[in-house]
């Protein structure tokens, strides 16, 4: 009976049952959409999403088979939307990203009453020219056509908000992806000062970690990376000078909640990427209340928030680690810092208000 009661949302992914158990190669979309869920289901909400494995329920979220069907997948998917979305009558349907059958889904939503959001997922969504599908042209037309008919629009920052107005004369509401909010890390469960978290590909440049650790022998180093397709070789030559290093716990590949937990026992965690989008690393670090010391700035909130450090050089990099390690007034300050940010900027319950304010 309470099932009955409850509002409805689909969670319009497959993937997070992956998510959740480390099996497979799941991206950002499908973490976020993770994070959306767990906050319906925190407020009440019935919560719906597919598996590519089977019919399940994860956290309190229900997972529906979604069966896969060469050549005959566009009938399958269309009717495959019908029959959920007249079955469960939801309220919300959440979409995010830039697909074909986004189409269907916000038509066929239009029919049983329920809204359909879409969140921007890149800021190429909105841009013609530079959202084009995969597949063939038709893909891309039924993905822009559906910007016209989607009940609302949810976007990650102004860029996409502007180009979404100039292109689709759509107006939009700016929620920054989102983080669970999780307790500051506490000195007696530390287990790692500084930490490195990324697939392991060379733009990502590990060995500038692996050389930081080198240098600083009386502290203690981890990194957490997999094999990326087709670089196997390099995972095996850098995994093999990461272990030639006392101080240095090569942990490879981990499941996501791991990781996430992971995040609890260190003090900083360090990004060496030549570039990034918005690395999810660095909210798991803030969600912390932990400082990033990074060769990227996001958003230039490492140099404006004063959420951390951007550095240029390995020489930089060195003495900007060493100074948080050191320097216990300057990390509580950052560490404060970043706390209020993350709260005003990626709570999840804050979000939450915001979308259901907007589209009320």
């Amino acid at each position: 009976a309470n099932c009955i009661m409850n509002k409805k949302v689909i969670i319009w992914n497959t993937g997070i049952d992956d998510l959740v158990s480390g099996k497979g190669t799941v991206g950002g979309l499908t973490v976020q959409l993770y994070f959306w869920a767990k906050t319906f289901v925190s407020k009440g909400w019935s919560v719906f999403s597919f598996s590519n494995n089977k019919t399940c329920c994860i956290e309190g979220i229900h997972l529906l088979r979604f069966k896969k069907y060469r050549y005959v997948d566009v009938i399958y998917n269309f009717f495959f939307s019908l029959y959920v979305l007249l079955c469960f009558r939801p309220e919300i349907v959440v979409f995010r990203g830039a697909d074909r059958s986004l189409f269907w889904v916000a038509l066929l939503a239009k029919i049983v009453h329920a809204k359909c959001i879409l969140f921007g997922a890149s800021d190429a969504n909105f841009v013609p020219g530079k959202d084009i599908l995969v597949g063939n042209k038709i893909n891309t037309m039924l993905y822009r056509h559906s910007l016209s008919f989607v009940s609302h629009v949810i976007v990650q920052n102004e860029n996409q908000k502007r180009t979404l107005l100039a292109n689709y004369n759509r107006g939009s509401l700016i929620i920054p992806n989102i983080w669970p909010n999780t307790p500051a890390v506490s000195e007696a469960n530390i287990k790692y000062d500084v930490l490195w978290v990324a697939n392991m590909r060379r733009l990502k440049r590990p060995e500038w970690f692996i050389s930081l650790a080198k240098e600083m022998p009386n502290y203690k180093f981890a990194m957490v990376g997999g094999v990326t397709f087709g670089d196997r070789d390099y995972f095996l030559q850098v995994r093999q000078k990461a272990k030639s290093i006392d101080n240095l716990s090569f942990l490879g590949s981990m499941p996501f909640e791991e990781v996430n937990n992971l995040f609890g026992k260190v003090k900083v965690l360090v990004c060496t990427s030549e570039y990034e989008g918005f690395p999810n690393t660095f909210l798991q670090a803030w969600s912390n209340g932990i400082p990033v010391v990074s060769t990227v700035d996001p958003n230039h909130l490492l140099s404006s928030s004063f959420l951390g450090y951007f550095v240029k050089t390995q020489n930089e990099l060195h003495s900007r680690v060493e100074q948080l390690l050191e320097d216990q007034s300057r990390y509580k300050t950052l560490s404060k810092n970043i706390k209020e940010y993350f709260e005003r900027s990626h709570s999840a319950t804050i979000a939450f208000e915001h979308l259901m304010s907007y589209i009320e």
